[in-house]
């Protein structure tokens, strides 16, 4: 439980650094969250997600059950038109990769 606590600690202090900026990534996120009318419970999972953490993790971050976080995720998914994290989270981080020749 301590390391779901630390996580827990890590991800305040990053989020409070990262939403300072006036055009943070993360502002783009939320912006593109309101337009998916994602709920507060939907943009929390959202974030977990494109922070990298697994299922397992998130369930333990958020205090739910496994199949209860991915249901979550899947109606997530639903809102978005994404088959995969992978998906998802391309949508956000492909404009800042350098384009192949």
């Amino acid at each position: 439980m301590q390391a779901v606590e630390q996580l827990a600690l890590s991800l305040k202090v990053n989020n409070q650094s990262l939403r300072q900026s006036e055009n943070s990534l993360w502002k783009k996120i939320e912006a593109q969250f309101k337009e998916w009318n994602f709920t507060d419970k939907e943009k929390h999972i959202g974030e977990l997600i494109l922070r990298g953490l697994s299922n397992k993790q998130i369930a333990g971050y958020v205090n739910k059950s496994v199949r209860t976080v991915e249901n979550q995720i899947q109606i997530l998914f639903s809102k978005t038109g994404f088959a995969s994290r992978n998906e998802f989270m391309a949508y956000f981080f492909l404009p800042f990769l350098p384009e192949e020749d």
